[in-house]
């Protein structure tokens, strides 16, 4: 471990800090069911409980992203795991009450609405244009990994020492973690100097634009760039496409193609087991485009193509077929796609200013969390008012999927920008 690179352990770190993450979203989804039946909850409060988290994410987002581009992602990623951990180690005690527990998760969601920017941050200053895409998609892949080690151990959890037990885990990881990051970690004074060092040798524009004096964090010359435009469209898009596919193809299975409970269950969970091995893949795919002479424009948008119109075409095949496999197997293969995103959404930020990387995501991901919301909302309303599947699933997610790919083709450009430069006036 000693002799590792100070980015490699620093790559490693947000990967398991990350799947940490995902771990104590998905904790509260298995607890909730033996939560409510011993406190007694109507499924309004269960609900309320579990939509504080998505509010604290969403509010987090771009405060983040302002203190990851300030502070550094370094500093800011393991207070914000501290802060959820204890948040999580602490709800059988502040289950006692409703607002008790409720504000533990949106103290929860706030965590983890600040980790991506950070994360993101980590990236840009320490690693070459030449390997992000390889760091920001395995780092980001440890979502999958936190989804599925999550949602299989929960439950045995659960079933042989009690809800409580489930979150004095979970909590309890993240805080092993932070000590080790504070410790022994990638933090450690000589990996410190190491990173600097990459940074210092980072090309112009790069890495070594973040060691120079910092002014405001010019938000309006951001909000005015059709860069940032295309990219806070396109996440809007992404986010819309994949969380409500999640959210509601277990139901589609069930009710349109026949399948019990457990099978469509499992189902779902196919694109969570393969995404980190196809995250990896994404983003040595793309860091070996750039590394054959590709631009660095074309590469992110080859990447985001094979997501955005891989995913728009297996829902098309999806709609096509005749028979329920073929369905099931189209709709795995579209979100098993879906992380080739990693390698070129996620990546823009780091493109185009490695400064204000935190920052830039903060703000698409704020839109990409409005767009989860919207998605998701908005099909259970269109499935209600035509009883159809392909009105209220299949032509809105397709159609935000071409959207979302048309906006940051034709509008986005990766090429670095010197946001300090530019219009930051009313």
């Amino acid at each position: 471990w000693a002799s590792k690179p100070a980015n490699d352990k620093l790559v490693f770190a947000a990967t398991l800090a990350l799947m940490l993450s995902n771990m104590g979203k998905v904790d509260m989804s298995v607890a909730i069911v033996p939560m409510s039946a011993e406190m007694g909850w109507s499924a309004s409060v269960s609900g309320l409980v579990q939509a504080l988290f998505y509010t604290g994410y969403m509010l987090a987002c771009i405060p983040g992203g302002y203190l990851a581009s300030r502070s550094g992602g370094r500093l800011v990623l393991p207070v914000a795991l501290g802060a959820w951990s204890i948040a999580t180690f602490v709800a059988p005690l502040a289950a006692a009450t409703v607002p008790t527990l409720s504000l533990t998760r949106f103290v929860v969601g706030a965590g983890q609405g600040v980790a991506p920017s950070a994360v993101v941050d980590i990236v840009a200053r320490t690693v070459p244009v030449s390997g992000r895409a390889s760091a920001t998609t395995t780092s980001f892949g440890g979502l999958h990994l936190g989804t599925v080690v999550g949602l299989l151990a929960a439950p045995p959890i659960v079933n042989s020492l009690g809800w409580q037990a489930l979150f004095y885990i979970y909590g309890g990881l993240g805080l092993v973690w932070y000590a080790w990051f504070d410790g022994a970690g990638p933090a450690s004074a000589a990996d410190k100097a190491a990173a600097a060092a990459a940074a210092a040798a980072a090309p112009a524009g790069g890495a070594a634009a973040v060691k120079a004096a910092a002014p405001p964090v010019p938000y309006r010359a951001f909000l005015r760039s059709k860069e940032m435009q295309a990219l806070m469209v396109t996440h809007f898009c992404n986010n819309m496409y994949y969380f409500t596919l999640l959210s509601w193809l277990p139901t589609y299975f069930v009710q349109d193609l026949g399948m019990d409970l457990s099978q469509a269950s499992f189902m779902s969970m196919v694109p969570a087991m393969t995404g980190f091995l196809v995250s990896n893949l994404a983003g040595r795919f793309a860091d070996w485009l750039l590394a054959g002479g590709m631009p660095l424009p074309t590469v992110r948008k080859t990447v985001q193509s094979i997501s955005m119109l891989g995913s728009a075409a297996a829902m098309t095949g999806a709609l096509a077929a005749d028979e329920p496999a073929w369905v099931v197997g189209f709709m795995i293969a579209g979100l098993t796609a879906h992380p080739f995103t990693l390698a070129g959404l996620f990546c823009t930020p780091n493109d185009l200013s490695s400064r204000y990387a935190g920052a830039l995501l903060g703000i698409s991901n704020t839109c990409g969390a409005l767009g989860a919301v919207t998605g998701i909302a908005a099909c259970g309303l269109l499935l209600d008012a035509t009883g159809d599947w392909e009105a209220g699933l299949y032509y809105p997610l397709i159609g935000m999927l071409l959207a979302g790919i048309y906006a940051y083709v034709a509008h986005c450009n990766n090429n670095p920008i010197d946001f300090d430069s530019r219009d930051n006036s009313r």
